[in-house]
């Protein structure tokens, strides 16, 4: 969990921004589904507010970034020796001839390890890639929603019959009551 919680302290302010935007709007539609049956009005200022909180976060944001980083003064009078480079020189090897076959030992052997796993150092190369899968599946989810939910809509459009001429009368008096230029057609679904 350590891992976890230093990689997402150490996200890049894009990713950072992203996550962000992301958790506004999961905490948004978990409440919109939680106010399904309230009054509409608690609904309308929920969105208010998340719409607000998503053109505040890449504001405010970046400020979290400013840091300034002062580097440790050097240790006065040591000096770190230069690392040595790996000479190859050709005289100092022996020739195949001259030499008789040496057989490696058990723990020679064992010297060479297998590579160990980390899961924190993979999930740090891997950040930007499980970021964007995670973003672009939840995306992808809530459009097939909407879509789902454009497609029931419209079905009962088609589905719905004109209404009778004097309710129609009705709704046309009240368009003109309320200043309306635009023609109203009163419709009516069988099956709602």
């Amino acid at each position: 969990m350590t891992g976890l919680t230093e990689i997402m302290v150490n996200l890049p302010l894009q990713a950072s921004i992203l996550l962000k935007v992301t958790i506004v709007l999961g905490v948004s539609w978990f409440l919109q589904f939680l106010l399904a049956k309230r009054n509409p009005h608690w609904r309308l200022l929920l969105w208010r507010c998340a719409i607000i909180s998503l053109l505040v976060i890449p504001v405010l944001v970046p400020f979290s970034y400013l840091r300034i980083s002062i580097p440790a003064p050097p240790e006065h009078g040591v000096i770190a020796p230069p690392e040595p480079a790996f000479e190859y020189s050709i005289i100092d090897t022996p020739s195949f001839s001259e030499t008789e076959p040496v057989q490696v030992s058990q723990p020679a052997a064992s010297i060479i390890s297998q590579p160990s796993f980390s899961l924190t150092k993979w999930l740090r190369a891997k950040i930007w890639i499980i970021v964007l899968v995670g973003w672009g599946s939840v995306a992808i989810i809530l459009i097939l929603r909407l879509l789902a939910g454009f497609l029931q809509v419209r079905r009962k459009v088609m589905s719905s019959v004109q209404g009778p001429d004097h309710l129609q009368q009705l709704l046309d008096n009240v368009a003109e009551d309320l200043g309306s230029t635009n023609k109203v057609t009163l419709r009516y679904a069988p099956d709602m």
